[in-house]
């Protein structure tokens, strides 16, 4: 039987399921108890990812003094902007991201940041999943939530940068690139010294 743990379909050996018709207040509804066989279910090639999800609340630039002097210093500084990326998978677009910020370090400070952007930003060396992501979403009429599928921002913060940076890569067509964003086309990337809070 395949399981599906946050988007990872793992082969699992099941020794024992029970499925229960619970009716409680007329709806009839399923219910399964699974007993997973010992060491077989749980090998070295399953690995379980734990996702956490949290509201932002929004920010009133009117009323804080942080959030303009913020905008201020992101507009005056040179975001690198990478238009019609003919990249599909997170690594080489993340690859590319990087290589754009860290044009102006020397190559080995730059090769030793991006060592440490991708410990950061990806889960795993195996699951090239970000690891911090920001994504929009929105209330539908029946009361369901929606996510944007257009673009997805990724954090991460390091102890080898001394001031943040943040760049935007326009993929060349829509591509799936998480489980939660199947038709992503904007890619954004934040990467702030350690101590600064995003």
């Amino acid at each position: 039987m395949k399981v599906k743990v946050n988007s990872l379909f793992l082969e699992m050996e099941l020794s024992e399921v029970d499925l229960h018709d619970v009716d409680e207040g007329g709806s009839p509804h399923r219910q399964m108890s699974v007993n997973l066989a010992g060491e077989a279910a749980f090998s070295e090639t399953m690995t379980l990812v734990w996702n956490q999800t949290q509201c932002l609340k929004p920010k009133n630039f009117r009323e804080e003094v942080r959030g303009p002097m913020d905008v201020s210093n992101f507009l005056s500084q040179s975001v690198p902007l990478l238009l019609d990326v003919h990249a599909d998978r997170l690594p080489k677009i993340v690859d590319l991201m990087l290589e754009a910020i860290l044009d102006d370090y020397e190559p080995e400070e730059a090769e030793r940041i991006s060592q440490e952007a991708k410990q950061t930003l990806f889960t795993d060396d195996s699951i090239q999943q970000f690891a911090s992501t920001i994504q929009g979403t929105s209330i539908m009429d029946g009361g369901g939530v929606s996510l944007e599928q257009g673009w997805l921002l990724a954090t991460g913060q390091l102890c080898t940068i001394q001031r943040r940076h943040v760049a935007i890569a326009r993929l060349a067509r829509p591509v799936n690139l998480e489980p939660a964003v199947s038709e992503a086309q904007f890619v954004i990337l934040v990467l702030a010294p350690q101590k600064e809070v995003m």
